[in-house]
């Protein structure tokens, strides 16, 4: 048997990372406050890519396939349940960005 695969969480832990850092270029003034492409970036990496990597963790330990040669981490599960619920407060922040910026009538 051998134990649950790693690499969504450490995945995961980068993917919020760079999200956060990215919703705070602008408060730093290293980004304009007018760029999309940090706002989607963030957004991606942050709730889209996460919840993904969740299901693909979840879907490894728990399907019957894997059951009878896997040794389930349900922390690694919970690592990742909880980065979830923090990538979707980053995702807020990121999201009322976008909206900030298309709601600017020219």
């Amino acid at each position: 048997m051998r134990p649950a695969k790693s690499w969504p969480v450490v995945l995961g832990l980068i993917s919020v990372t760079s999200s956060i850092l990215l919703a705070a270029l602008p408060l730093m003034r290293l980004v304009t406050n007018t760029n999309y492409a940090t706002s989607f970036a963030g957004w991606f990496l942050g709730p889209v890519l996460l919840f993904t990597l969740y299901g693909i963790d979840t879907n490894m330990q728990q399907s019957p396939k894997n059951r009878a040669y896997l040794i389930a981490k349900p922390g690694y599960t919970t690592t990742l349940r909880l980065l979830a619920y923090l990538s979707i407060a980053v995702g807020l922040a990121h999201a009322w960005r976008i909206s900030s910026l298309l709601s600017v009538v020219s």
